[in-house]
C-alpha cells in the first residue's frame, strides 16, 4: 500500500510566510523564491497512447468537480484525493534511473480507480518523464493525479468565467488529451492564462487563490496547449485560469484535461526548475 501525506489547504504551501517579518526564515530553503516557472513541453506524450487513454477513460467512474462548482466539469480520480480543505497525496518513489520504484503499489491504486491499461501506462510514464526532467533519482514525491472532463452539449454549451486560482501544491503538470474537433462537435477556447500573484501575505492562504484582484495584470500571459504536449508550472508565485470554452458546432463535445499535482520539497523543486530553466517562459 502506498504511503500517503495529508495536507490541509491552510498548510499546503507551508513555505509562504504568514507575515512579511517571517519571510527570510520561512523561505530560506527556496532559492527560486519569487521566480515564477512556466514550461511548455511539446511531444511529451505518445499520440496513440493519448488517443486510447482519452477513449478508455470514458469507461471510468467520474464525479462532480465540487472545487470548481461548475456543472459542466467532472473529475476522474487516479492517484490520491482532492478534498475541499486539502490533499491526500500518495508518495511515489523513483529509483536511480528515475523509474518508478513502487510501481506495483501505484498500479494497484489505479486499479482501484478502475483505470484501464492505457490510462495506467499514461499515468506511470508521465511520472517517470517528470522525474527525469527534475533529476529526481532516488527521490520520494507526494503526488495527486486526475482527469477533468469539460462536457459541452446543446443544454450546456459553455464553461465561462472560471476564476484565477493556484493549485494546492508547488509544481503542476497539465495537458489537454482530447482533440478540439471531435466526431460529435467542436469547441473553442480552453487556453491558459498565467499571471503573477501579489506578494500580499493575506492572499497566501485563501483556498484556490481565487480572487481576481490578487493577480498582477501586467504579468498576464495567454498560452495555448501544445499538441501531444503539456505545461509544467509553479504554484508559488503564479496563478492561472482557463479561458472560456464554448461548443461551436455539433451537438456535443468534450475537453479532457490530464493533470499531475506534485509536491516536491525545496531541493526537489529547485532541481526541477534549475534543470529546465532554459525553457522557462517567464
Amino acid at each position: 500500500m502506498l504511503n500517503k501525506v495529508v495536507t490541509e489547504s491552510s498548510n499546503a504551501l507551508h513555505f509562504f510566510p504568514s507575515t512579511p517579518q517571517e519571510q527570510d526564515q520561512s523561505l530560506g530553503e527556496w532559492k527560486t523564491t519569487g521566480r515564477r516557472f512556466i514550461c511548455k513541453v511539446k511531444d511529451f506524450f505518445d499520440k496513440g497512447l493519448l488517443q486510447k487513454a482519452s477513449e478508455e477513460l470514458c469507461e471510468m467512474e467520474f464525479e462532480p468537480n465540487t472545487l470548481v462548482g461548475n456543472r459542466n466539469i467532472f473529475r476522474v480520480p487516479l492517484i490520491g484525493d482532492i478534498e475541499k480543505y486539502g490533499l491526500i497525496s500518495p508518495i511515489v518513489e523513483f529509483d536511480s534511473n528515475c523509474k518508478l520504484q513502487n510501481s506495483e503499489e501505484l498500479k494497484k491504486c489505479l486499479e482501484q480507480r478502475k483505470a484501464t491499461e492505457a490510462v495506467t501506462e499514461l499515468t506511470c510514464s508521465s511520472l517517470e518523464k517528470m522525474a527525469k526532467m527534475g533529476r529526481w533519482s532516488k527521490e520520494k514525491i507526494p503526488v495527486n493525479s486526475f482527469f477533468l472532463r469539460y462536457r459541452l452539449d446543446e443544454e450546456n454549451k459553455e464553461v465561462t468565467n472560471l476564476q484565477w486560482h493556484r493549485d494546492l501544491n508547488s509544481l503542476s503538470m497539465t495537458a489537454v488529451i482530447s482533440p478540439c474537433k471531435q466526431k460529435e462537435g467542436e469547441y473553442s477556447g480552453g487556453k491558459l492564462l498565467f499571471g503573477e500573484r501579489t506578494k500580499d501575505p493575506s492572499a497566501y492562504f485563501s483556498f484556490g487563490g481565487g480572487h481576481i484582484e490578487t493577480t498582477l495584470f501586467n504579468t498576464v500571459k495567454e498560452l495555448s496547449y501544445p499538441d501531444h504536449g503539456c505545461f509544467f508550472f509553479d504554484n508559488l508565485w503564479s496563478q492561472h485560469k482557463v479561458t472560456d470554452i464554448r461548443l461551436t458546432t455539433g451537438k456535443s463535445c468534450e475537453r479532457i484535461l490530464f493533470s499531475i499535482f506534485a509536491n516536491p520539497n525545496p531541493d526537489q523543486y529547485n532541481s526541477f526548475v534549475d534543470n529546465n530553466s532554459d525553457f522557462n517562459l517567464v
